[in-house]
C-alpha cells in the first residue's frame, strides 16, 4: 500500500534525475499534480445528513499524473470570507469523487484548516476529482483565498496521553488504531484494515481469527503485533462501574470482537482531530479507544 507522494517532492526528484543523466528539452509531468476547482451550488442538497443551501460554494481537489496511492491526506488553508460546511460536531460535509471511488473519507476542520483523509483498500489509480466539500461565502469582503498547503500532512503521535511524542512501544505492547506499529497513526492504518477486510472478501473479521492468521490479513510489511490494534470501535464497556474503560475492560471487548470498515472510519475521525489539533475532542466524537496502549501476552 502507498500513501500518496507530494507535488513537491516529485518535482523535486525529477530535477535530480535530470541533472544526473544530462537530459535536456524533454517535457516530464508533474507527478501527483494537485489543483482546486470551484462551483456554485445551484439547489439544496444533503451530504453526510448534512444540508448544504444553494448558493454554497463547492471546492473540489483534483489529482492529475497520478502514480497510485491507497492512502492520502490534504490540508486545505481558507481565507476568512469562507466558512467550512460541517455538521454539529465539526465533521465536514465532504463527497468523494471518482479517483477515491469507495475509499474511506473524513474531513474534519477547524477555524480556517480543513484537513481530509481517505483510506483504501487497495491502490487508486485514476485522475481526476479526488474530493469535494462545501463552504459559505462572503464575496462582498474578506479574503477570498483557497489553497492546498500540504498533500502528506505530519505524522501524529499515537498516545492519546501523551500526544506530543512519538511513543516506542516495548516488545509485546501496542496502541489501539496503529495498525502497522510504526509509532504513529494516519490514515496508513485505515488502509490496512480495508486491506484486511477485502482479502475477507468484504466481512468483518473476529479478532481471534485474525490473530490465527495475522500474515494472511495483515502482510509482514504492515508490523502488525496484533489484531487488537485494527478494532478501536470495539464496544468495551465500563463494566465495573469505576467511571472509565479500564485496561484489562478494553482488552476483553478487543477480543470479543470483530475488525470491519467502521474501525477505519474511525482512525480516520482520530487522525484528523489530531491533525487539526483537537485530540481532546476524540473521546466526545467517538466510541472507539485509538491511542490506548496496552500488552499483549498472547493469544486469548
Amino acid at each position: 500500500m502507498k500513501k500518496i507522494i507530494s507535488t513537491l517532492a516529485a518535482v523535486m526528484m525529477t530535477a535530480t534525475s535530470l541533472a544526473s543523466t544530462a537530459v535536456s528539452a524533454v517535457s516530464i509531468p508533474v507527478l501527483n499534480e494537485y489543483s482546486l476547482s470551484t462551483s456554485t451550488v445551484v439547489s439544496d442538497i444533503v451530504v453526510d445528513d448534512i444540508t448544504v443551501p444553494a448558493g454554497s460554494l463547492a471546492v473540489t481537489v483534483n489529482i492529475s499524473n497520478n502514480t497510485g496511492f491507497s492512502s492520502s491526506s490534504t490540508k486545505i488553508v481558507l481565507g476568512d470570507a469562507y466558512a467550512p460546511i460541517t455538521d454539529e460536531n465539526g465533521m465536514l460535509a465532504v463527497q468523494s469523487g471518482n479517483v477515491i471511488g469507495d475509499s474511506c473519507i473524513c474531513g474534519v476542520t477547524n477555524g480556517g484548516l480543513v484537513f481530509v483523509s481517505t483510506a483504501s483498500g487497495e491502490d487508486n489509480l485514476y485522475n481526476g476529482d479526488m474530493f469535494t466539500f462545501y463552504v459559505s461565502s462572503n464575496t462582498s469582503s474578506g479574503d477570498k483565498t483557497i489553497e492546498i498547503v500540504n498533500t502528506e500532512s505530519e505524522d501524529i503521535a499515537t498516545t492519546m496521553r501523551n500526544a506530543a511524542s512519538t511513543m516506542s512501544l516495548a516488545s509485546g505492547w501496542f496502541c489501539v488504531g496503529d495498525v502497522n506499529n510504526d509509532g504513529y497513526i494516519n490514515a496508513s492504518d485505515a488502509s490496512a484494515i480495508l486491506g484486511a477486510v477485502q482479502i475477507n472478501q468484504g466481512n468483518k473479521i473476529f479478532v481471534d481469527v485474525a490473530n490465527d492468521n495475522l500474515s494472511y490479513y495483515f502482510p509482514d510489511e504492515y508490523n502488525i503485533v496484533c489484531a487488537q490494534a485494527a478494532n478501536p470501535l470495539c464496544g468495551a464497556q465500563d463494566d465495573d462501574g469505576s467511571g472509565e474503560v479500564e485496561d484489562k475492560e478494553l482488552m476483553e471487548g478487543l477480543v470479543k470482537d470483530s475488525i470491519n470498515k467502521r474501525d477505519a472510519d474511525d482512525i480516520l475521525v482520530y487522525y484528523g482531530l489530531a491533525a487539526t489539533k483537537q485530540l481532546k475532542d476524540y473521546p466526545n466524537q467517538s466510541d472507539g479507544f485509538c491511542g490506548r496502549t496496552l500488552y499483549f501476552k498472547g493469544k486469548n
